[in-house]
């Protein structure tokens, strides 16, 4: 076969080979139309992945948008707050004053602590709690009738309701303190530069003023408690700088007088459960730093001598158990920091110290079945870094009785509160 000469020419697009080497082939590479890069297909599908949650979460938003929006609910006042419920140590409630809110409130709480209620909700001072002998009310103090100028007595059934005013102007001081039989009220009136003591009938009737000695200045009634059968009163005195106990009728007129010694004065002291003794602590004048725990008869007679301390001072809150075997009392020991909490035998032997921070501790009280002491702590310093810097502070503490004196060394006791604000606490018959 012949071709034509032009075919057999060499076409431009073809390449020559050098000399030497073998024919150059040159690559050709075939495009489908249309068709798209490997990846930038990739990329495309990575975006619409991270494109479907958006349009999801639109499609969602839109939806909840159009949707009809539910009636708005009317508001209701807040339930009031009830009152605990007991909790064991035979006490039921604990009342207290609480100065957490920035003025003085009556709250209560459970014997561990748990459920604190404000009783009184009032902008006044009201303080100086006082369980009524079936457990059913408390009476207290308050100025809320005249702020500032004076306190009058005031009840309130146990859960705060049916509020009373017994007194009007009488200008009280506290503690109070009801008679056994739940019929008279005792508490302390301010006059001029001198307290004496103040008897009432719940009712607000039968106000009685213990009468002062006009020659005396500046005479005043420190500590009173009533007897257990409601007939007399116990009261220390302090006259022409010294300090003496005094048993004193219900009507306030004295009776007889408790240990006369001229070298010492009485510092604090507490009625036997069963009415036939007072014990007391009876501090040396001068001289070295000695006191002694001393039992009298409240009708007169020479007192006896149960324990003797050297070096203590500050002796507070003396308390005698209900059952008539324990005494509760707070010193202070100059080699140590504050006061500390004591629980002895009534016969003076078995004394056992209550580990509690350094502090203050001027009140005790027994429950009902004086397995538990209740008392106040005064601190210099807060506990929790939450309080106000500002002191002093003061707690409410337990201990289980029991326990303690069965351990050498004493128990840590547990502490009911915490706002540094709260004190005078009293348990509930």
């Amino acid at each position: 076969m012949s071709f034509p000469a032009e075919r057999m020419a060499v076409r431009p697009n073809a390449l020559t080979p050098r000399s030497g080497y073998g024919p150059v082939r040159r690559r050709f590479t075939f495009k489908r139309r249309g068709a798209m890069p490997r990846r930038r297909q990739f990329l495309w599908i990575i975006a619409g992945l991270l494109a479907l949650p958006v349009l999801a979460g639109l499609l969602w938003l839109g939806r909840e948008l159009l949707r009809p929006l539910p009636p708005t609910p009317t508001p209701r006042p807040p339930a009031p707050t009830a009152p605990p419920t007991p909790v064991g140590g035979g006490g039921g409630l604990i009342a207290f004053e609480s100065r957490r809110d920035g003025n003085p409130e009556i709250y209560v709480m459970a014997g561990d602590g748990s459920g604190q209620t404000n009783l009184t909700r009032h902008s006044a001072a009201d303080y100086a709690p006082a369980w009524s002998p079936d457990g059913r009310r408390l009476a207290f103090l308050s100025d809320r009738a005249d702020p500032g100028r004076g306190a009058d007595l005031y009840l309130m059934n146990a859960d705060g309701g049916a509020l009373t005013r017994v007194t009007s102007g009488a200008g009280l001081a506290g503690p109070v303190e009801w008679s056994p039989d739940g019929q008279r009220l005792l508490a302390r009136q301010t006059v001029n530069l001198t307290q004496r003591l103040f008897v009432v009938k719940v009712d607000g009737s039968g106000a009685r003023v213990r009468t002062l000695d006009p020659a005396a200045f500046q005479e005043l009634d420190l500590e009173a408690h009533w007897s257990p059968d409601g007939q007399q009163v116990a009261a220390l005195r302090s006259r022409a700088m010294r300090l003496r106990l005094h048993v004193l009728d219900a009507a306030l007129n004295g009776i007889a007088s408790v240990d006369e010694s001229p070298s010492s004065d009485v510092v604090t002291f507490a009625w036997s459960p069963d009415g036939r003794r007072i014990a007391f602590i009876a501090a040396q004048r001068a001289g070295p730093a000695r006191s002694a725990l001393r039992i009298a008869d409240p009708a007169g007679g020479p007192p006896e001598t149960v324990r003797q301390f050297e070096g203590l001072t500050g002796f507070h809150g003396l308390a005698w158990s209900p059952d008539g075997r324990r005494l509760a009392l707070a010193w202070a020991d100059p080699r140590q920091e504050g006061q500390q909490m004591h629980i002895l035998w009534a016969d003076g032997s078995g004394l056992v110290a209550v580990t509690a921070p350094p502090g203050s501790h001027p009140e005790a009280r027994w429950s009902p079945d004086s397995r538990r002491l209740l008392y106040t702590a005064f601190l210099p310093f807060a506990l929790t870094p939450t309080e106000a810097a500002e002191g002093p502070h003061s707690y409410i503490y337990t201990v289980d009785v029991e326990h303690a004196v069965s351990q050498p060394g004493g128990l840590a006791p547990q502490r009911l509160t915490a706002t540094g604000r709260d004190s005078s606490p009293a348990w509930q018959p």
